[in-house]
Formats: C-alpha cells, structure tokens, sequence
C-alpha cells in the first residue's frame, strides 16, 4: 500500500472490486428476473376471451322471468350458448325492471327507453349483443362495453 499525504490508499478497494464483481452481474440478472416476472403476470392475466365457463352471476328473480324468452331469441339468432351472459347483462341493465329491460331502444335508433314491452327489448338487445359480439371477434369484454357505448365504433 502506498502512503499519499500520510494516508494509507487501496484500503476498501478490495470490497468495491468483489462488488462490481459480483453485484453488477447480480443487479443484472435480478433486472431480467423482474422483467420476466412482469411479462408472466401479463401473459398469464390474457385469459381467453371466448371462454366464461365457471363464472356466476346473482340475478333477481325480476331477471330471471324473462329467461324463457331470452333463450327462445338467443336461440333464435344463434347465441344460445351466451343466455347466461344476456341475463346478467340484463341484471345490470335494469334488474328486469321496466318495459326495457334490455335497454336495447338506443340500439334500434330510438331515444332511451322508447321501448315499453320487454319482449320487444329482450328481441333487439339479443340482436344488438349478437352484432357487437361478431364486430367484437368474440371477445366478451369487448361486447360487452359496446353493448353499452354503441357497437358502431366497433369496425368489423
């Protein structure tokens, strides 16, 4: 060790040299686990969209009276797989309540609940959710904002 002005230099260099040794390649190698771990949480989260199995959704009894009719059209239109989906998406229109229980007047050009017989809503909101869930490509998120912002600002 040499002595500059009296002091003793190199004391300390020996643990910054095991640092930049070891602890760059470690803060390296922790940076690229954390990265990993992020773009696992995301990819893990990107569930399928098409696929709602398991979940369950409360609806009123008020809901659960126009079910009959809701398949009958959904069958109808093809989308009898989603008549779960198209009651719940009732429940949260209007719990079953009101002659539109769909809120679907705004989706056949109407102002908001024009519409004053439930069959009428129950037959154009299966219409409006089947076109929003094709413009959609399937995604259900998707359909399901559109039913509600308007599914002319999805493009097909």
């Amino acid at each position: 060790m040499e002595l500059v002005d009296g002091k003793k230099i190199g004391q300390g260099i020996g643990l910054f040299k095991i640092i930049a040794f070891f602890g760059l390649p470690l803060l390296f190698l922790l940076v690229i686990i954390g990265i990993g771990l992020v773009v696992s949480i995301f990819t893990l989260n990107n569930n399928d969209t098409n696929n709602f199995e398991g979940g369950t959704a409360n609806v009123s009894a008020e809901v659960m009276r126009y079910e009959p009719i809701v398949r009958t059209y959904a069958e109808k239109h093809g989308i009898e797989n989603y008549v779960p989906i198209l009651l719940a998406l009732m429940q949260q229109e209007s719990g079953g309540r009101g002659g539109d229980p769909m809120q679907s007047s705004e989706s056949i050009g109407l102002s908001r609940n024009s519409i004053t017989d439930p069959e009428m809503s129950i037959k154009y909101g299966v219409i409006h959710f089947k076109s929003v869930i094709k413009k959609a490509n399937g995604d259900l998120k998707l359909a399901l904002q559109s039913y509600n912002f308007g599914g002319y600002r999805l493009r097909e």
